[in-house]
């Protein structure tokens, strides 16, 4: 099977941008730069596989704004592993991290896995409760 090239795609209120080939600078930059980012490929405790070559790791996170972040990656959300991706996000400045402590299934998250898993929120359910709930369910 292997691992494909990741792409990045930029959603604004007013328009969605084509898809790009994503790097680990651009990927960077858009952790950056985003107030929400959604990460769809194969990942592991310590890392996000950009490509077969190329991973994001704990130490390649430069500070971050207040973003949330949603990885429907395997195994990211083991918060006890040495160099952890998710604690790695946080200390470096995200306000929320949610992922598997295993492989995600269909339809884990909140919304659809190719949506975006919070745009099913509003004032009396925010976006802390659902990182909450998802990371809670996935640790039992």
């Amino acid at each position: 099977m292997g691992i494909h090239q990741a792409h990045l795609r930029a959603i604004e209120p007013s328009k969605i941008t084509q898809p790009t080939p994503m790097t680990k600078s651009s990927l960077i930059h858009a952790l950056q730069t985003a107030d929400y980012l959604v990460f769809r490929g194969h990942g592991s405790a310590t890392s996000w596989r950009l490509d077969a070559a190329a991973a994001l790791k704990a130490e390649d996170i430069p500070k971050l704004p207040p973003l949330v972040i949603e990885s429907g990656s395997c195994q990211s959300f083991r918060l006890w592993v040495k160099d952890s991706i998710a604690m790695a996000f946080v200390r470096k400045g995200a306000a929320a991290y949610a992922g598997f402590v295993f492989s995600p299934l269909a339809g884990a998250t909140i919304g659809d896995t190719y949506a975006l898993p919070f745009e099913h929120t509003w004032k009396d359910f925010p976006v802390g409760m659902v990182v909450s709930l998802q990371n809670r369910a996935t640790l039992k």
